[in-house]
């Protein structure tokens, strides 16, 4: 049974183990950004693929929102955060003023709870 399929005849949604891990880390974390590169650390016990599912099909339920931002040479982000990779301009500032290209800067999507 894949991820949201009702059980034959009880009505109810079943959620799969990563879709659990998730539910469960954003009741603690309401506030948190969940970054993708941290997902390994945060639940090891979670399969990977299973969890960028989870994930994906709660950002389509509505239950998580997906912005971007970009890595800058220091390692910290940018100051901005994109609601579509499209929208990153070819230039960014980061701390102090300074600039960068961002041409080949890492860009991570961060995923965020909504109430």
């Amino acid at each position: 049974m894949g991820s949201g399929q009702t059980a034959q005849g009880t009505g109810t949604v079943r959620m799969t183990y990563a879709e659990q891990s998730l539910a469960d880390w954003l009741k603690t974390h309401s506030n948190a950004a969940l970054d993708p590169r941290e997902i390994g650390r945060a639940f090891p016990h979670v399969d990977g693929i299973e969890f960028a599912v989870a994930v994906e099909n709660m950002v389509r339920s509505g239950k998580l929102r997906r912005t971007y931002r970009v890595v800058a040479p220091d390692g910290s982000f940018a100051d901005h955060e994109f609601s579509d990779i499209r929208q990153i301009p070819p230039k960014l500032e980061f701390r102090n003023g300074q600039s960068f290209d961002t041409d080949n800067a890492e860009v991570v999507p961060l995923f965020f709870s909504v109430r």
